[in-house]
């Protein structure tokens, strides 16, 4: 009663995960459901994965990515659960993310330095290990300034 409520009101509004896994205890698979598509609604990227990756719903971390309607601050948050479970498709979600930012017009500091977490994050995918130490160089070859903001 109340005080399911009350849990849920507080995890909701403070984002907690801990409490969300308190709250799991009191709810049907149904009012979890509901409490999930709530938080992926109305609040940020991050809790909504972080929910996701802690029921172990990966698939639906992916699927959440490809519908692309997070902002693009939270991609990194995106894809860090999913990364080595689905290789091609992450490696192939930086690359593109990667050439989109490069593309735009009046790339700044900001736009270099996420380029390169970025592309630090290929590195990252086990499977594709020498692919990435590939396209990076290229990326480094092709793009001066991304050098300066690039630590290998």
């Amino acid at each position: 009663g109340l005080y399911i409520e009350a849990l849920k009101n507080y995890t909701y509004k403070n984002k907690d995960l801990k409490f969300f896994k308190k709250l799991c205890n009191y709810l049907s698979q149904e009012e979890k459901e509901k409490f999930i598509q709530k938080v992926k609604k109305n609040y940020t990227s991050l809790f909504y994965v972080q929910i996701l990756e802690q029921e172990k719903r990966y698939d639906d971390i992916l699927a959440y990515l490809k519908e692309e309607k997070f902002s693009s601050y939270y991609f990194t948050d995106v894809i860090r659960p999913i990364l080595n479970l689905f290789p091609d498709v992450i490696y192939n979600s930086i690359i593109v993310k990667c050439n989109r930012l490069l593309s735009l017009e009046n790339k700044n500091e900001k736009t270099y330095k996420e380029v390169s977490k970025l592309l630090k994050l290929l590195k990252k995918i086990n499977s594709k290990k020498e692919e990435a130490e590939l396209i990076i160089n290229e990326y480094l070859r092709e793009n001066g300034k991304l050098n300066k903001y690039f630590v290998k």
